[in-house]
């Protein structure tokens, strides 16, 4: 489940300059790897 709310974060930081998109990437990859 928290892969998933970071994939999606990422996704709006895609089209959203205030956040980020790699770090919530990164976590999501590792919540995936962990989950």
């Amino acid at each position: 489940m928290p892969a998933y709310a970071c994939v999606g974060l990422a996704v709006i930081g895609a089209f959203m300059p205030i956040l980020p998109t790699t770090p919530f990437l990164l976590v999501a990859g590792w919540a995936a790897v962990k989950g």
